[in-house]
């Protein structure tokens, strides 16, 4: 038997690019709050930018999740087969 007739290759993928995406956003803010934590910014201009990261990153994370549901959607419709489940 083939590997596409068990696996769903495409989902499979699609799904760790979208992972990949995210832990790539989660270090990057990582980063950019360590910067804003040590760098010498008055107290006011440290809360706006951390309020700012902290939507930014939660935007991101509910993009990505609404994107994988698409992917996952869209396989289950069109090539995935009937009888299996979507557990998020």
């Amino acid at each position: 038997m083939k590997w596409e007739e068990w696996l769903d290759l495409p989902t499979i993928k699609a799904l760790s690019q979208h992972a990949s995406a995210t832990l790539a956003a989660f270090l990057c803010f990582i980063v950019v709050g360590v910067a804003v934590k040590y760098a010498p910014l008055s107290e006011a201009v440290r809360a706006i930018l951390e309020v700012i990261e902290q939507s930014v990153l939660i935007g991101l994370v509910i993009w990505f999740v609404w994107q994988t549901a698409l992917v996952l959607w869209k396989g289950r419709i069109g090539n995935a087969p009937t009888n299996s489940f979507v557990v998020a």
